[in-house]
């Protein structure tokens, strides 16, 4: 992960916490599998940043994958809401890419 660097920088004292994470949608509505609606669910975690191009290509309509930045400090999601024309599908979400992070100071690159 990237940070920006100032005067006095000390990356072991640094806390990062945004992190690039892909969030995996399985059983994500083939009615609703386009660019839009994975962006607005990836802005509702954080900042979305991308699509898998596998997604992109529907080359497996079991999973969707989409890279969002996630604010560490706000937890993480086990599943959502998606209201969509009137309907509300309640989305399972999994994550690949989770960095180990203290359980105590949040900080990633120690467990305690």
């Amino acid at each position: 992960m990237l940070t920006w660097w100032y005067s006095g920088f000390e990356p072991v004292m640094e806390k990062v916490l945004l992190h690039h994470i892909w969030v995996l949608l399985p059983g994500f509505p083939l009615a609703m599998w386009n660019r839009d609606a994975f962006e607005a669910v990836g802005n509702h975690f954080g900042c979305f940043q991308h699509i898998s191009d596998d997604t992109l290509k529907c080359i497996d309509k079991r999973v969707g994958w989409i890279l969002v930045e996630i604010d560490m400090a706000q937890g993480l999601f086990e599943k959502l809401d998606i209201e969509w024309r009137g309907f509300i599908y309640v989305q399972t979400v999994d994550y690949w890419g989770i960095p180990f992070r203290c359980s105590n100071c949040k900080r990633v690159g120690h467990l305690w």
